[in-house]
Parts: structure tokens; sequence; C-alpha cells
């Protein structure tokens, strides 16, 4: 029989903002799940500046959730070149969250060649990316 490899699950900040604890201890029990640090700091910004109250409240239930989670923040990056915006361009906020989580899953991919590596997100072009 073969075995399963390892799952670690690198959430972004689409996925954090669209559960709730319920749906975020589901994801602990499909595998060891990262917060890559750059949305562990949107998240951390969100609790006090948050444009709608719904963001704000789910931010907030998250920073009380994440201490007794077993979850871990992680500042692994590696660069790839399917990665790397045109040369030239500028990039909001958002695109800039989103290429720092990509290059998040890559460098733990790197870093553990035997794990399966999910990306955990609700934006489509970063997971077409």
């Amino acid at each position: 029989m073969v075995a399963l490899p390892p799952v670690l699950l690198v959430l972004d900040l689409s996925a954090l903002m669209a559960g709730k604890t319920r749906a975020w201890q589901e994801f602990s029990r499909l595998g060891q799940c990262y917060v890559p640090q750059a949305v562990w700091q949107e998240v951390q910004y969100l609790c006090d500046r948050a444009s709608e109250v719904d963001l704000e409240q789910t931010a907030r239930e998250f920073t009380r959730f994440y201490p007794t989670s077993g979850w871990q923040e992680t500042r692994v990056s590696a660069s790839h070149p399917a990665l790397q915006p045109p040369k030239g361009a500028s990039l909001s906020s958002r695109a800039r969250l989103s290429q720092a989580i990509a290059e998040c899953a890559y460098g733990l991919s790197q870093q553990q060649p035997e794990t399966l590596i999910v990306l955990v997100a609700n934006d489509q072009p970063l997971l077409q990316r």
C-alpha cells in the first residue's frame, strides 16, 4: 500500500476571511497549516482598519483562534520565474500580497519536497499562477 505524503496547507487571506472558526478547524484536520507572514500582517491590520465591519470581525476572530490553533506563521519564500511579474510592472498591494503567498508556497515546496503543499485560496488569479 502506498503511504500518503504529509499535507501542508498554505492559507491565503481570501480563504481566511471567507471562513470562521469552524472552517479553520476543518483546515487543521487536513494537515499542518501555515500562514505566510504577509497574510498574518494583513489580518492584524484588518483588526483595526478594515473597510467593512464583517472583515474586521472575521480578522479579530482569527486572531483569537490563531494562538491555540497549532498553526504556524512562516517567512519562507523562494522565487520562481513563473511567479515573477513582468519587468517594470507596478504592483498593487493586493498583487504584492498574492506574490508573497505564491512565493511562500513555492518556498515551502522547495524546503519540503516529500510533502504535498496545498495552497488554499479563493483568489482565482493566485490559483492560476
